[in-house]
């Protein structure tokens, strides 16, 4: 379904995923069983709830996965899980490294953007990354879809690594990141095409209207 409008995918295990009821790490995962239209149990923690569940978690920590009662860890791991249930990871194997190093690429950036809890250590890293990193990485992606005449990241149709950089396009526009300003991807016209393409597809609509914050 190439507008990704919804279908419903039967004979798929029971999926519950865990976090708490922000976007954060958990948005691109929740968008990829909506574009794949699998069934999932949207498990939104708070903090008291999380601290009681805990222990149960691999590794003490959310996004969980569990899926027949088994449960995995790590936030990406859970996303190359989801695309491959929703036909969003690439089979051929090159195509499937360069949205591995998309991911990555992500999560690297992430560490950095978190690495400081310092008001004054965490100001020095951010406007380095906004000085360095983040437009390296910016300039990556905007190259790779400007190689690609499908208008996405790798391959013909609509991968996991659109999910994620359209989740992480909007979170670097939100305007919550310090010393990080909302205006970092305006020079990446393909990126922010990107963005605004992945934002209209139906499933993406629906599943965001549904879960605006009141």
């Amino acid at each position: 379904n190439a507008e990704y409008m919804g279908r419903i995918i039967t004979n798929m295990p029971q999926l519950e995923l865990y976090y708490f009821d922000i976007k954060g790490r958990a948005e691109p995962i929740r968008l990829a069983f909506a574009l794949g239209g699998i069934e999932f149990k949207d498990v939104r923690l708070n903090n008291d709830q999380f601290r009681e569940l805990k222990s149960e978690f691999p590794l003490g920590q959310v996004p969980v996965l569990k899926v027949d009662g088994k449960v995995f860890p790590q936030s990406h791991a859970i996303l190359r899980y989801a695309g491959k249930l929703a036909s969003l990871y690439p089979e051929d194997a090159f195509d499937a490294g360069v949205v591995d190093a998309i991911l990555d690429s992500f999560q690297d950036l992430t560490t950095k953007i978190y690495s400081e809890s310092d008001p004054v250590r965490k100001e020095a890293v951010r406007t380095g990354l906004v000085a360095h990193d983040i437009p390296q990485l910016l300039r990556y992606l905007d190259s790779l879809l400007a190689g690609n005449a499908s208008g996405f990241l790798v391959g013909s149709s609509l991968s996991i690594a659109d999910i994620q950089t359209y989740a992480y396009v909007g979170m670097l526009q939100a305007g919550f990141l310090d010393h990080i300003p909302t205006t970092v991807v305006d020079a990446y016209p393909n990126l922010l095409a990107l963005h605004a393409r992945v934002g209209q597809l139906e499933a993406v609509k629906n599943w965001e209207a549904a879960h605006q914050k009141k």
